[in-house]
């Protein structure tokens, strides 16, 4: 495991263009070119969707996973840059955690997050305690939450879809590829199907749309697929997939 890993957890709270995403993956580019750390994942995290809780487009949160020698410059740096380049009228919420020291509190708390209704209260309690470093706009920035909760749910090693894999960026691709390709391309661990069968390398996969959306599994970045009935791709060789969107 790489050593001096920080997780930085983004919540671009209320933001309507960009999102949080967006976000994380410009601060993440922004991480290596100032030489401030490797940028190792990007994970992104669904919350709760309950009509109680006011959010922009799908109450997602994003975990940067950084391995760094510089804590404190990096710490500043990404609290100025996610004030600059965050919208207007968004209230974002950044926090900061070694990944060695995020608790069971946290993990438990950011499980409830993904399927209840959970209190701002609750989170800067958990923040205060675990001495994470944080930033928010407003004291009252529920983004807090949606920060935190994605530092807990990437601790798991087993939430969230991956858009950075392994110090990469994972690039859009469409068409049809050979699974050793994919591996080359996407940086996933594995890919494997619906039922869980590993994916040979000589197999072929079919992307109907440019998004790859791969999800952790296991700390391991995995993309799922599913078989193509023979009939429909009867002009391979190999086993045909097509590549999950879901």
């Amino acid at each position: 495991m790489p050593k001096n890993v920080v997780l930085i957890g983004i919540d671009d709270s209320e933001s309507k263009t960009k999102g949080t995403s967006f976000l994380s993956r410009e601060l993440s580019k922004q991480i290596e070119i100032s030489n401030l750390g490797k940028v190792l994942n990007i994970t992104r995290h669904q919350l709760c969707l309950s009509k109680n809780i006011k959010f922009t487009n799908k109450n997602n949160s994003a975990c940067i996973e950084v391995s760094s020698c510089n804590h404190d410059e990096l710490i500043s740096f990404c609290k100025n840059f996610v004030v600059q380049n965050s919208e207007k009228n968004a209230h974002p919420a950044i926090i900061f955690a070694k990944l060695e020291s995020v608790s069971t509190d946290v993990i438990e708390f950011a499980a409830r997050a993904k399927e209840n209704v959970v209190t701002l209260k609750e989170a800067l309690i958990l923040i205060k305690n675990n001495g994470f470093v944080s930033d928010f706009v407003e004291q009252n920035n529920n983004g807090a939450i949606g920060a935190l909760a994605a530092i807990g749910l990437r601790a798991t090693g087993n939430d969230g879809r991956v858009i950075w894999a392994k110090g990469h960026e994972i690039i859009g691709m469409k068409g049809t590829f050979m699974a050793g390709e994919v591996y080359c391309e996407t940086h996933v661990d594995s890919i494997r199907t619906l039922e869980g069968y590993k994916v040979p390398t000589n197999a072929t996969i079919v992307f109907d749309n440019k998004f790859i959306k791969p999800v952790l599994e296991d700390n391991n970045v995995t993309l799922i697929v599913e078989e193509i009935n023979n009939e429909e791709m009867d002009n391979f060789i190999c086993t045909s997939f097509k590549a999950s969107i879901n």
